[in-house]
């Protein structure tokens, strides 16, 4: 399983090639969408992306809760337990 390290690594990558946004503005604490201003269709960009790049087939198909949490998702940040 991949660390949260390097998921954030690879998101941070995806946002950077996609919408041209740089590195250094893509932090765990960056507002999507009042930051970067991405939109709910650029976060689906981000999940397809992921989707590609981890191999998984639609990962919140059969998860209604999941995708919910998914497009409230407003920073990349690891949750702290």
């Amino acid at each position: 399983m991949k660390t949260y390290n390097e998921i954030f690594d690879k998101v941070q990558t995806c946002i950077n090639e996609s919408f041209n946004i740089p590195k250094d503005e893509i932090t765990p604490k960056t507002l999507i969408s009042e930051e970067l201003e991405l939109d709910s269709l650029d976060k689906v960009d981000i999940l397809v992306w992921m989707e590609k790049d981890y191999g998984t087939t639609s990962m919140f198909d059969e998860d209604e809760e999941a995708k919910k949490k998914f497009d409230q998702l407003r920073v990349l940040r690891k949750k702290v337990r």
